[in-house]
């Protein structure tokens, strides 16, 4: 299997390095790369979006990552891609932030540490903090890298 060797873009930014860790190896993907990434990442990101409260359908994440209002990661190792995640900026009024839309991939407790160069590239972008919505389970997983609940959320269908 041949090393990935692609980068992440925000429309405003120079590409973000590739990190590697032990065996797994993090980075960005160009817009223009999706077509070629999509169908190894694309049933990754489903498995995530099922947990978005139908917020979210598989080709609108397409239609962001190739509008560019979106960045897409891959963690990969010699087998092949362990996993993708999606990240957002936004630009609250008073803040600038990095979300993390969606994250889905095998042997996870293997690689969340390379979030690091996410928040790196946060950094870069003017972010002060990073923000993932996600299920419970991830409160234990992420906090020994620095991530703590601040609050939850509530729904009521209608």
């Amino acid at each position: 299997h041949s090393r990935l060797h692609m980068r992440t873009m925000h429309k405003t930014t120079a590409p973000t390095p590739i990190c590697s860790s032990a065996d797994y190896n993090v980075t960005g993907v160009l817009s223009s790369q999706i077509n070629e990434v999509w169908p190894v990442v694309a049933p990754l990101i489903e498995r995530s979006i099922e947990y978005s409260d139908g917020k979210f359908a598989l080709a609108d994440v397409r239609r962001f990552l190739e509008e560019q209002t979106c960045q897409l990661w891959i963690i990969y190792n010699a087998a092949g891609v362990a996993g993708a995640l999606v990240t957002q900026i936004i630009n609250y009024p008073q803040d600038r932030r990095l979300i993390f839309l969606f994250c889905a991939g095998v042997e996870a407790d293997q690689w969340l540490h390379l979030s690091e160069v996410i928040k790196n590239y946060a950094r870069e972008q003017g972010c002060s903090c990073v923000e993932i919505y996600g299920r419970p389970g991830w409160i234990k997983k992420l906090k020994p890298f620095g991530f703590r609940p601040i609050h939850i959320v509530l729904t009521a269908p209608l």
